[in-house]
């Protein structure tokens, strides 16, 4: 899939359908990309909470090195670089 919205979908049916840490890292990496990608500040927020909350269900099922690194990018697009660190 090409658009990040095409993505989304796939990745939100696959973790229904076989919830593992792949899936739902991959999810939050496509909200991490749509918050970069978003002007409105509240909609750019929805987006990241939406990839915490999917990075830290990867992080539960498998804790890795990805992830943890993902969910570092997510805290930076909020601008909290001592929860980053």
């Amino acid at each position: 899939a090409q658009k990040l919205d095409e993505k989304e979908a796939i990745f939100k049916k696959l973790t229904e359908l076989h919830p593992s840490d792949y899936a739902f890292n991959n999810l939050g990496v496509v909200y991490l990309n749509l918050a970069q990608r978003e002007l409105d500040t509240k909609k750019r927020n929805e987006y990241i909470t939406s990839a915490l909350n999917s990075l830290r269900q990867a992080n539960r099922i498998r804790p890795n090195s990805i992830t943890l690194h993902n969910i570092g990018r997510a805290y930076l697009l909020r601008q909290d670089i001592f929860e980053a660190y």
